[in-house]
Formats: structure tokens, sequence, C-alpha cells
């Protein structure tokens, strides 16, 4: 039998794909590209993206108004 993945839900959107990104000992791993990198959550969402080497200022928060129109549970935010 195969042994089951545990992931756990972070409150973070990949910055390739804009996927959920998830957690497991240490390793980060988009829900949707699979993309995956090991230590902070920083090098795989977009609170650690840079432009020029500096922060770009973007933010990964829980949407505070979940619709039709945007129902990801999280979105992007400057300054948040």
């Amino acid at each position: 039998m195969p042994e089951i993945e545990l992931w756990a839900l972070t409150e973070h959107s990949c910055r390739h794909c804009l996927g959920r990104v998830l957690e497991r000992d240490g390793e980060f791993r988009c829900a949707n590209c699979g993309v995956a990198v090991s230590g902070v959550v920083e090098d795989l969402c977009w609170c650690g993206f840079e432009v020029k080497g500096r922060n770009a200022g973007w933010r990964c928060v829980r949407n505070p108004n979940p619709r039709p129109a945007v129902p990801d549970e999280i979105i992007l935010a400057t300054g948040a």
C-alpha cells in the first residue's frame, strides 16, 4: 500500500500560477502546478516576490469578500 502524503494548507498563493501553497516538514508545494521548494514559503509565494532585487510589496491575504468573480480563498494585496 503506498504511503499517503499529508500536506497542510497555508495562507499563501503560488507566484507561478496563483494556486494554493501547501506545507509539510519545511517543504512548500503548489497544489495546482506542483512547483516545490524547501526552506521558507516566501521562496514560492508572492510575499517574497522581488523586482530588481527589492521586495515588490505583494502579500498573500485571505479574501475578505469571496464572490463568483473572485472565489479564491487567498488573494494578493499590496502592503498587507
